[in-house]
């Protein structure tokens, strides 16, 4: 299949884009986890390192904010601290399987 070269470009355009996305999503969820409620130089620091504006940090925040309550019912911060129990009790799994295929 040959593509043109203006479908090449495109092409590069969408998976440069996916890619960026992917990777600012990773770090809001890593800045969410560390501080639900960060502020305005928190946001204009965000909002420089990842190319967009302090209001749509802000926004982005605001509204996993509310996607966390919805979901599990819970304050930004309980929700936080449920992430970091799940994460413990995913290390503790990890180290229980470790443990039994030792012994199998």
């Amino acid at each position: 299949m040959d593509l043109s070269d203006n479908q090449i470009q495109i092409l590069d355009r969408l998976i440069k884009h996916h890619f960026l996305w992917l990777i600012s999503r990773i770090i809001f969820s890593w800045a969410f986890k560390l501080c639900p409620y960060p502020s305005e130089t928190q946001h204009a620091d965000l909002g420089r390192e990842l190319g967009v504006q302090p209001h749509q940090i802000e926004f982005w925040f605001k509204n996993r904010r509310a996607q966390m309550s919805r979901c599990l019912g819970l304050t930004a911060w309980q929700a936080r601290d449920e992430q970091v129990d799940n994460h413990l009790s995913d290390s503790e799994n990890d180290k229980i399987d470790s443990e039994n295929d030792k012994i199998h």
